[in-house]
């Protein structure tokens, strides 16, 4: 049910603006860095991570969030969220390649298109960062707040 309902992907992302919003003015992070984080921490932001599957949860958003809920620092906490997303990236890349050889399609428009989304995922991490050392974050809440208004009212209008 929670995979092909369009409304309650809506209102997942209202709880993702809350949980970013709520993170942000509360959780100011620690002093904690890739020295002293231990095994309950990583146990809780792979929980995280693992609750992030419900669509319309950010992933990164909920990590970020567990590690400041654990005294992470605040950059630090947005980095290892990101390097947590990239067994993901590589497990769906491998599950899917096989899929991809067989599809018609010219791999250099592939390679090109690969290039372009490392470059810019690049840049919007770095966008994150500043974003949360800064604690600004909830300017995303914003975003995901008029993002599901928009499409509760657009899956409410179809009939969805």
């Amino acid at each position: 049910i929670l995979f092909n309902k369009p409304i309650i992907v809506s209102f997942m992302l209202i709880i993702t603006g809350a949980i970013l919003w709520i993170g942000n003015k509360n959780y100011t992070g620690g002093s904690k860095n890739i020295s002293k984080i231990t095994y309950q921490d990583a146990i809780f932001i792979g929980l995280a991570q693992a609750v992030a599957i419900i669509p319309g949860i950010s992933r990164s958003g909920l990590t970020v969030f567990a590690g400041l809920y654990r005294n992470l620092d605040r950059e630090f906490a947005a980095k290892y969220s990101f390097i947590l997303s990239i067994p993901i990236i590589l497990g769906a890349t491998i599950f899917k390649v096989r899929e991809l050889l067989s599809w018609n399609i010219n791999f250099y428009n592939l390679i090109l298109s690969g290039l372009v989304a490392s470059i810019s995922s690049y840049g919007a991490m770095k966008v994150f960062i500043r974003l949360l050392k800064n604690r600004k974050l909830y300017f995303f809440s914003y975003y995901l707040w008029i993002l599901s208004i928009f499409t509760i009212w657009i899956t409410l209008s179809k009939g969805y």
